[in-house]
């Protein structure tokens, strides 16, 4: 056996998920982590080491391997005193109940031991999304058992059945004996720890063709099991431990972590971190909420998404979207994030002076995008002006374009959504802009489109920038034909560009723009003016993909450095300005990274979402 130095050699393993289709499943978890299903996924075994069911590591030297198999050779090393491969205490689940799950009830461990040769089975549920009006089922009203028998076998069971409505939020704990099942509309963690069982006992399926363990379900019931169920309400004090569940088997607690919070272990011990997600948000606001078992005075790793196997004292760091996990050196990790999308702005965000993206940004969008979380261009040019260096990254598929305008997936090479300006918007903006001496360039079909005149002006306009005038006219496809292609594309037209030259005609130009009907000014600099449709911005092209990808606000983070990236830069998400961002912006950020000459975006995604720095240099602005 290979003998390893703890302290130097572990790391926080995270560990691929298993996926198991259920009849009554849904689409929410790949949804929820960036990925695209139609089977019907009703759970997701996300730290497991079973003979049926047994995570692969996802990274680090141990990538790939089988954790029970490298559980069973590193053997205390890993596990800590107390355990083996053969009896590790943890199953942590996703469940999502598209449909009603059976109605169940799981044996205690002595039951379990003479019945089934396993132990048995009590465990928490921990609600992170529920559809209006979604219930649980927990224990049953006043009926004996051989009421409930008879009730069961005539297909009347439900009279008895005890439902209590659910909300993001919500914890409950379901003891062996208690009868139980989630409601439809129901998204969960369940929650097990020291009995790492999944013996089951169907007592009422709803009329579905599947097997029913009455007899031995008759036995473990206690009829006299009634829930509790802590209510999402109310504020928790921050860095305060709050018990949402103390049984004989496990402990788990709910965190409201702000600044820093020190989880101390005993002398011999230490705590294990099973779960780590914001689950929850009341007006646009995060809660970080941290679950955290504690299993006796057993020395145990520390979970966090996955297997650590360093112990003596913790301390749990997070910010405003994110945790991490420090030991008293200097190791430190990303513990979860429910960041699924990153929609990050190009010119002066992603891109540097020279209009670039550099090689360390590329290089973590590909890690970024590997690890599951989708990376979206968020920007106000065409198709054809995407920088050819993201195309290199082969995952790379989605990109708003043209100020939100058009949702694109390269991949499948077809639109998803777009929003276009009416036609009679369209020809009075032309009308409009051809009193006045400007540039005038309009986007469609994924090119942008300028007359012989508008590329001439604008040579003379930016002529000190020459960085800027070889993207413009290098990179990006443009026709000198542009007159007659407005007149074959009238009806298409994305996005109004308009470089005007002196101040007169760029003010009187736009107040007259404001007063279009159908269009609006999607962003305005001095004597720059961008026109889309009504409502049509960048914000609204990401909100598009967030639709397409099931998304919502606090899944999904922001970065960008100008007005037209204020609209993305809603309550509710994640927002990351670059230190060059326009104060306006930088005032909206919940983060202020590194500037664009200094891959900016790339440090921000290595601390908040790959945990490999510790953000000396990113800004927490306390937003």
């Amino acid at each position: 056996m290979e003998v390893l130095n703890v302290q130097s050699t572990w790391y926080p393993m995270r560990l691929s998920s298993i996926y198991r289709e259920k009849i009554w499943g849904g689409t929410q978890i790949p949804r929820l982590r960036g990925e695209f299903s139609d089977r019907c996924i009703g759970e997701s075994w996300d730290i497991a080491c079973r003979s049926d069911s047994d995570n692969r590591v996802a990274n680090g030297r141990f990538a790939g391997e089988l954790f029970r198999t490298l559980a069973k050779r590193q053997g205390k090393a890993l596990l800590g005193d107390g355990w083996s491969a053969a009896s590790f205490p943890l199953l942590v689940k996703l469940i999502d109940a598209r449909e009603p799950l059976s109605v169940q009830v799981h044996p205690d461990d002595g039951y379990a031991g003479r019945v089934e040769g396993c132990s048995g089975k009590t465990e928490m549920w921990y609600v992170l999304d529920a559809q209006p009006g979604a219930c649980l089922i927990a224990g049953v009203r006043s009926c004996t058992k051989a009421e409930l028998r008879d009730a069961v076998l005539a297909g009347r069971a439900e009279q008895y059945l005890n439902r209590i409505e659910v909300h993001r939020g919500d914890s409950i704990t379901i003891p062996s004996g208690m009868v139980h099942a989630l409601g439809a509309g129901c998204l969960v963690v369940e929650i097990q720890i020291q009995q790492n069982s999944d013996v089951t006992y169907r007592l009422f399926d709803y009329g579905r063709p599947r097997e029913l363990q009455l007899e031995r379900a008759m036995d473990v019931v206690d009829l006299g099991l009634q829930p509790a169920v802590d209510s999402a309400g109310g504020d928790d004090e921050a860095n305060r431990a709050l018990p949402l569940c103390h049984n004989a088997h496990f402990r788990v607690d709910r965190v409201n972590v702000r600044g820093r919070w020190r989880l101390p272990a005993g002398t011999g011990s230490f705590r294990t971190v099973t779960w780590h997600r914001y689950l929850r948000r009341r007006d646009g606001v995060a809660d970080r909420r941290v679950g955290l078992g504690s299993p006796g005075q057993r020395r145990q790793p520390v979970f966090a998404g996955g297997i650590g196997g360093l112990p003596g004292r913790w301390r749990l760091h997070a910010a405003d979207n994110d945790a991490a996990i420090r030991g008293w050196g200097n190791w430190s990790m990303r513990v979860m994030t429910d960041i699924r999308l990153v929609g990050c702005d190009m010119d002066g965000t992603l891109l540097n002076s020279e209009r670039v993206v550099s090689v360390r940004s590329l290089n973590t969008i590909e890690r970024v995008i590997k690890s599951g979380v989708v990376f979206a261009a968020v920007t106000g040019r065409p198709l054809y002006g995407l920088p050819e260096q993201l195309r290199t990254i082969q995952a790379f598929r989605y990109c708003v374009l043209a100020n939100g305008a058009t949702v694109y997936d390269l991949r499948e090479g077809r639109i998803i959504a777009q929003q276009l300006i009416p036609v009679d918007a369209v020809r009075e903006i032309a009308q409009i802009t051809a009193e006045y001496r400007c540039a005038l360039g309009f986007m469609s079909g994924g090119m942008l489109y300028l007359s012989g005149e508008s590329m001439e002006l604008i040579r003379q306009k930016y002529a000190s920038d020459a960085a800027y005038v070889n993207a413009f006219f290098s990179m990006w496809k443009r026709r000198a034909d542009a007159e007659r292609v407005f007149e074959e594309r009238v009806d298409r037209i994305e996005k109004f560009n308009l470089d005007f030259l002196d101040d007169g005609a760029y003010r009187a130009c736009l107040a007259r723009l404001k007063r279009v009907e159908g269009a609006e000014i999607s962003c305005n600099t001095p004597r720059y003016v961008e026109l889309t449709a009504r409502n049509c911005n960048k914000g609204s092209g990401l909100k598009l993909l967030m639709e397409h990808l099931g998304l919502a606000d606090w899944q999904v983070m922001v970065m960008g450095d100008s007005d037209n990236d204020r609209s993305m830069f809603t309550p509710g998400r994640t927002r990351v300005a670059v230190r060059n961002a326009e104060p306006e912006i930088r005032a909206l950020a919940d983060y202020i990274t590194l500037d664009h000459d200094e891959d900016g975006v790339a440090y921000a995604l290595e601390t908040l979402l790959l945990g490999e720095r510790t953000g000396e240099n990113l800004y927490h602005t306390g937003g």
